[in-house]
């Protein structure tokens, strides 16, 4: 019997000649990639390039996205919503406590104040606080704090600090300040960024958090909320705080280490015509026949001490109307009856269209009046109830008089 065996014999020999051709020529590559390792290096290098260059170009941008979509949410912020706040920016004047020397003389001054240029606010003390009486521009020069990081860095990201907008109102002081509760308050302003990125940004990147609505937080959670910020502030060593507020109850933030700076609306010619050149911009002129009137009595207005929402409210009026009027209520009440629409009704009911618009343009100056006499807004419920009291009685009242009226109030 044929038994075929276990075990195949191997085709393969140990060849002697083969094996020293296969180490000369090893050595011979060897040698050749020693000799040119400057240039391969290079020619690695450059083939790399491509590939490292796609990867930066990916992730900046992410950032620039981030920075493009933030900036756009802060525009409906502003007054107007400006497609390019920083041509009506009008910087305010600073001041800010001068600093307390380590050694004292006799003739050294302990308190006093310097101005501080805007554009400068963040190369000194990394936690801000900017104080001024409404209409000063507090919203508007900390969102522009957004605009004035905006420079391409050396490493190719589209700002110097990675940016945060915050809502005060909205922090919760009895969760614990971790830099995980910081990046989901900022994704409640700011829905499109995701909360991982954010907290990755933070970490690797010099940061500014600006903090809006100090002055809406109530006084009895005001203590709690500065320390659940200043803790975050020490967690974060490179980051820097800028927080905006009224002239009065800021205290606690400077228990937490915030400084506080002062600010004052630049008036006079400079911002009339700063204000009227960036918006008409912006918005064309109806009309340019009176530009010149116009922008004097834009001037004249700011002489006289009116504030910047004034100037850019009688400035839009002009540049959508061509009339300029001189009374400050006066361009307030004509300023609405452009903005506002008479209801298109019908013929048969124009009355009642008419009736519907003259009652919202009542509420809406009372909501003004309110806000500019008390410094406050209306609640719903205010409204609610003014809205009730200038209808007519309901049984003389004609059937779509209140739907119009709320669908105008509604719609502004």
């Amino acid at each position: 019997m044929h038994v075929a065996p276990l075990l195949q014999k191997s085709s393969w020999q140990f060849d002697p000649l083969s094996a020293l051709i296969g180490a000369v020529a090893a050595g011979v590559i060897a040698f050749f990639l020693y000799q040119n390792r400057k240039a391969l290096q290079q020619l690695a290098q450059k083939l790399w390039e491509p590939v490292a260059r796609m990867r930066r170009k990916l992730q900046s941008s992410t950032e620039e996205k981030y920075l493009s979509a933030l900036q756009e949410a802060l525009r409906g912020l502003l007054l107007f919503t400006p497609q390019n706040p920083q041509a009506i920016f009008v910087p305010p004047a600073i001041l800010a406590p001068t600093p307390i020397p380590a050694v004292l003389a006799e003739e050294t001054p302990l308190q006093g104040q310097e101005p501080v240029d805007f554009h400068h606010l963040l190369d000194g003390h990394s936690r801000l606080i900017l104080t001024g009486v409404q209409g000063t521009g507090r919203t508007i020069s900390l969102a522009m704090l957004v605009w004035e990081i905006a420079k391409v860095t050396e490493t190719g990201q589209p700002y110097q600090r990675f940016p945060l907008w915050i809502d005060l109102t909205q922090v919760q002081p009895e969760t614990p300040p971790t830099i995980e509760a910081l990046a989901n308050l900022a994704v409640q302003f700011f829905p499109q960024a995701y909360p991982k990125w954010i907290i990755t940004q933070l970490q690797t990147s010099p940061s500014l958090i600006l903090a809006d609505n100090w002055d809406r937080v109530s006084a009895e959670s005001r203590q709690a909320v500065a320390a659940w910020i200043g803790t975050l502030a020490g967690m974060l060593p490179e980051s820097a705080w800028v927080a905006a507020t009224d002239v009065e109850g800021y205290g606690p933030l400077v228990e937490a280490g915030f400084m506080p700076v002062t600010m004052t609306p630049a008036g006079g010619r400079h911002a009339a015509e700063t204000l009227y050149r960036g918006w008409a911009s912006l918005v064309p002129p109806k009309t340019v026949e009176a530009e010149e009137d116009a922008l004097n009595t834009l001037i004249w207005a700011a002489e006289a001490n009116e504030g910047l929402p004034e100037l850019t409210l009688r400035t839009l009026h002009y540049l959508r109307t061509g009339d300029y009027p001189n009374r400050p209520v006066e361009v307030m009440e004509a300023l609405l009856q452009s903005y506002l629409p008479v209801p298109a009704l019908g013929e048969e009911q124009a009355e009642v269209a008419q009736q519907a618009h003259d009652l919202a343009l009542t509420t809406l100056l009372q909501v003004a009046k309110t806000a500019f006499l008390e410094g406050r807004a209306f609640s719903k419920q205010e409204l609610q109830e003014f809205v009730t009291s200038i209808l007519p009685p309901e049984e003389g009242r004609p059937p779509k008089l209140e739907g119009e009226l709320r669908k105008l109030l509604q719609n502004t």
